[in-house]
């Protein structure tokens, strides 16, 4: 079998489209139409690229092999290091903002009925932290969700 009959059988087990999968890895039609019909070959990026997509090591792409083992190794959920550490980046910083903005605004001038609120920062800050941990948190259910509708 060669590279092209393989990625036209993991796409058709997917049950996709050239269209669709063009679409989902960000490649033309066109140059998947080469690849599946052998007249071209994915370069080394567009070849993690497809391993990735289709959860299969670079040896099955290429040449066929370890197949089976590629799939028992990426069958589980892989949760990506990077987006869990800004997660928990953004809930520290959360928790420090959220000191800090109780400790600047203790002081309260009770002559005047005034308060001194020190807010911008606090609160940049606040939403900051907000971003790190709902971005990355959706991103994670997203490749969640697609690794389980696999």
């Amino acid at each position: 079998m060669t590279v092209g009959e393989r990625i036209r059988l993991l796409r058709k087990e997917k049950g996709l489209t050239q269209e669709e999968l063009s679409f989902d890895i960000g490649i033309s039609r066109q140059t998947i139409l080469k690849w599946e019909k052998n007249i071209v070959l994915p370069d080394l990026e567009n070849s993690r690229i497809l391993c990735n997509y289709f959860n299969i090591t670079l040896d099955y792409l290429l040449k066929g092999e370890n197949y089976k083992e590629s799939e028992e190794k990426n069958n589980h959920f892989k949760t990506p290091l990077i987006l869990v550490i800004i997660i928990l980046f953004g809930i520290i910083l959360m928790i420090v903002s959220f000191i800090f903005l109780i400790i600047n605004n203790r002081d309260i001038n009770v002559e005047s009925g005034s308060s001194k609120l020190n807010f911008p920062v606090e609160i940049v800050l606040i939403i900051v932290s907000f971003v790190l941990i709902i971005v990355p948190a959706i991103i994670l259910l997203r490749v969640n969700r697609k690794n389980v509708n696999k």
